[in-house]
């Protein structure tokens, strides 16, 4: 399975004897690359019911448990998200945890993110100040369909049919998957659609198929914050040290939907406020959310002095 892998959709740097290096993942100073580590480029259909139609970028990197016996399985690690990426991570797949493994290991990122092309980046995207989530995502959209991304493309469905051309393209009799959080998602919807060369599935963190995501967490996110200012209220000694909780909130989430505090990308909003207070600050530290509350309107008086 070495060497330069000629399946019509991919184009790969370093055929033949040509040792020039390819791989953009960051490797372990360990590694040979062309032996124990090869990157290719596949190029994939935007829309896999349309295989001749346009085209985007995936960079591919394949770890070798043995470069003279390749296995006739590997195993490919699915990230979350969505839009999770290996970019910065892959030093970690040394040799010699590649040999522990005792199977080959595939890198794939999700289409959109890493080393792929076209990404699915707004930093460039500009919308008037105090503009909505909703508006933001709305005119990132059409910059990015404006620079001819096929948005449409971009799906689980879709991705799990990248896996299949990697596995096609690199040999493997099957796959053995592990999926993180959205990676579960992914890793369902490819044994939905390839059961015969998916070996085994492992599921850490699942995000089942019924599971919307962007709809349900905004809900869970209210619920949580309620649930927050239900328990003081209920409980006398929170009501003494944070009177009028809810209310200090909702102050504070306006003023920093008015005026994020800090400075350009450090900046925090009332709605970056909230996500911290709950992801982080309710999920682990429950007993000190009052109290973060009220230290961030204090920042916030301070910031206007």
């Amino acid at each position: 399975m070495g060497g330069c892998l000629g399946l019509m959709l991919l184009t790969a740097n370093g055929c033949g004897d040509d040792k020039e290096k390819h791989c953009r993942y960051p490797l372990d100073p360990a590694h040979q690359e062309g032996e124990t580590v090869e990157c290719v480029d596949l190029k994939v259909p935007n829309r896999w019911d349309n295989p001749n139609g346009s085209t985007m970028n995936l960079h591919l990197a394949v770890f070798r448990a043995d470069p003279e016996a390749p296995t006739p399985r590997a195993w490919l690690w699915l990230l979350g998200g969505p839009g999770q990426s290996w970019a910065t991570s892959t030093e970690i797949f040394s040799p010699e945890v590649i040999q522990n493994i005792g199977q080959d290991l595939i890198i794939l990122d999700q289409r959109g993110v890493g080393f792929n092309s076209p990404k699915l980046d707004c930093s460039d995207t500009k919308v008037p100040d105090q503009s909505s989530i909703q508006t933001y995502i709305e005119k990132c959209v059409e910059d990015l369909r404006r620079e001819g991304v096929v948005i449409e493309g971009y799906t689980t469905w879709e991705m799990a049919r990248d896996i299949e051309a990697a596995r096609t393209q690199f040999g493997y009799e099957s796959l053995d998957l592990l999926g993180v959080s959205y990676g579960t998602r992914l890793a369902l919807e490819y044994l939905r659609l390839f059961p015969k060369t998916s070996h085994t599935v492992a599921l850490d963190s699942v995000w089942p198929p019924q599971y919307r995501l962007f709809e349900t967490s905004l809900v869970a996110r209210n619920e949580a914050v309620d649930e927050l200012f239900a328990a003081c209220d209920g409980d006398d000694q929170c009501q003494e040290d944070f009177p009028d909780l809810e209310t200090q909130f909702e102050s504070v989430y306006s003023e920093l939907e008015a005026k994020p505090l800090g400075m350009d990308d450090d900046s925090m909003d009332g709605d970056s406020f909230v996500g911290l207070l709950v992801s982080t600050i309710l999920s682990f530290y429950p007993p000190v959310a009052p109290a973060v509350i009220y230290e961030m309107a204090e920042a916030i008086e301070k910031s206007q002095e």
